[in-house]
């Protein structure tokens, strides 16, 4: 009896130690990710990275041409960026860029993307939508296809087919992805989809239609065995997961087109009517206890939550010439602690770096030429500019940043130009650690962009009929690993631990022969 639940104790024990090893080692294989539009898997743009905290402090790395800027039908997609490469998708094609800038490989699409693109990297692969709703998956390193799905079609009130645009943030959980469509001409959307996708195979696993509106910019967390994400209508939808089944729903007043950002057990969005919101989740996936502050009169932002704070971006009314907000929210009160000018409208998703202690920096993007990177400090009353682009580089953006573990900021404007901006911060300078954070991009000049709904006065914030699109546009649990050397020490030691463990086994044989 001793011998059998001995050797059933060591049988088991190298069974986890192999499970534990095999899961670090995959933890630092990713390590230094910005697999998605945010970064992580709460949509929070929290980075642990040294980024540039004035004008003096970033440089210039690289600028990449992706298109001419004079093209206004090749569109270009929010990039992302996997172990020192970033992946962009332009036009018909998916485009991998090394740390230097060279473009190092260029996969093949079934189709072009839509005029907002949001990437997402899982298991190996990145998953690309094109403009007529489809997802196509490429192997991450060889560019390569390996599955694509079926367009998302509807019919209108007339009978008439309509194609549908895939505009939403991908969101990524337990093998599964998570994604929303939308049936919508240049003032509004009329129906959506939101499906769920079997990422190994592209099997769509189940797809939640909304008859009044779509889901547009949008896009959606995973809280426990739930799906929530909200659209155009302005409700906020808990689904199975899984299965797909309704949980809960809850409305707000005000579209969303806006990604939902996970905080604890709660969630924060924006809605176009320049409201922060926030919905406690519980444990079986219910909505509870929402409150809204209004800090603009228009917003397609998604919050970013740091240390008590949110930030989220917006524009004033057309008293205020449309003039661009960031906002500073306390988290627990809802109260509007100040708002930030910015030159035009924040359609930007903050990002924040938590790598100086008790000083936090935000970083966003204002929609009016040159285009530039403004930061903000904590505690500060306006922001400061911190890169701003020269020559054609110049031109309005809608886009998100998201940096490196190095501290290099990666975002594109509607010159068509991917930028990344370099970080020289002295060594005694802050709290010396590395992360990752996130966000991406847009093209468009003095040719009209697609409507996104919300009130603005530049030529970048419109949207097209049903086969272009818009855009706007991690604190937490199941972040993407952001650090080589912790899951380098983790593998160290669980070997040893392993090595232990069989050393003691085998001794316990020995004694027991």
């Amino acid at each position: 009896m001793k011998k059998t639940l001995s050797r059933a104790l060591c049988s088991l024990m190298t069974v986890m130690m192999v499970f534990c090893l095999t899961s670090v080692v995959s933890l630092a294989e990713d390590a230094g990710q910005w697999n998605s539009y945010r970064g992580n898997y709460q949509n929070n743009g929290v980075t642990s990275a040294r980024t540039a905290r004035t004008a003096d402090e970033a440089d210039l790395k690289w600028e990449l041409a992706l298109k001419d800027s004079t093209d206004w039908s090749t569109n270009v997609s929010d990039p992302i960026q996997v172990n020192g490469t970033v992946y962009v998708a332009v036009g018909s094609e998916l485009w991998a860029v090394n740390s230097s800038g060279e473009v190092t490989g260029r996969g093949t699409l079934e189709g072009a993307i839509g005029y907002t693109c949001r990437l997402m990297q899982a298991e190996g692969k990145v998953v690309v939508p094109l403009s007529d709703g489809r997802l196509q998956c490429l192997d991450m390193d060889s560019l390569k296809p390996v599955w694509i799905t079926d367009p998302v079609v509807t019919q209108d009130q007339e009978g008439q087919t309509r194609n549908h645009q895939a505009l939403t943030t991908i969101t990524y959980s337990d093998g599964l992805l998570y994604t929303g469509t939308a049936y919508a001409d240049w003032s509004s959307s009329y129906s959506g989809v939101y499906q769920c996708v079997e990422v190994s195979t592209g099997r769509i696993v189940w797809q939640y239609e909304n008859t009044q509106a779509g889901y547009y910019w949008s896009g959606a967390v995973c809280v426990n065995n739930a799906v929530i994400f909200a659209g155009d209508d302005g409700i906020v939808t808990s689904l199975n997961a899984k299965t797909g089944d309704l949980i809960d729903e809850m409305e707000t007043a005000g579209g969303v087109r806006s990604s939902m950002v996970l905080e604890g057990n709660e969630v924060f969005f924006s809605s176009q009517n320049g409201k922060l919101h926030r919905v406690t989740v519980g444990d079986d996936g219910t909505l509870s206890q929402h409150e809204e502050v209004s800090f603009a009169q228009s917003s397609t932002s998604t919050p970013a939550v740091y240390d008590g704070k949110v930030y989220v971006g917006g524009a004033l009314g057309p008293e205020q010439q449309y003039a661009g907000v960031l906002a500073v929210v306390d988290a627990s009160t809802m109260q509007v602690e100040k708002t930030v000018n910015a030159p035009a409208d924040v359609k930007s998703a903050p990002l924040v770096t938590k790598a100086y202690g008790d000083e936090a920096y935000v970083y966003y993007t204002a929609n009016k030429t040159p285009g530039g990177i403004y930061v903000l400090k904590s505690g500060a009353d306006e922001g400061e500019d911190l890169f701003v682009p020269t020559g054609d580089g110049q031109n309005y953006c809608l886009a998100s940043i998201m940096a490196d573990g190095d501290g290099t900021l990666y975002y594109t404007n509607d010159s068509g130009k991917l930028f990344a901006v370099a970080s020289h911060v002295p060594e005694e300078g802050g709290d010396d650690q590395s992360g990752s954070s996130s966000e991406s991009q847009q093209p468009s000049q003095s040719v009209p962009s697609e409507d996104d709904g919300s009130v603005s006065s530049n030529p970048s914030s419109a949207e097209g009929s049903s086969s272009s699109s818009a855009s706007t546009s991690s604190s937490t649990v199941n972040n993407p690993p952001t650090g080589e050397n912790s899951a380098a020490f983790l593998v160290v030691g669980m070997s040893a631990l392993a090595a232990g463990v069989a050393w003691i086994c085998s001794k316990r044989r020995n004694r027991e022969a």
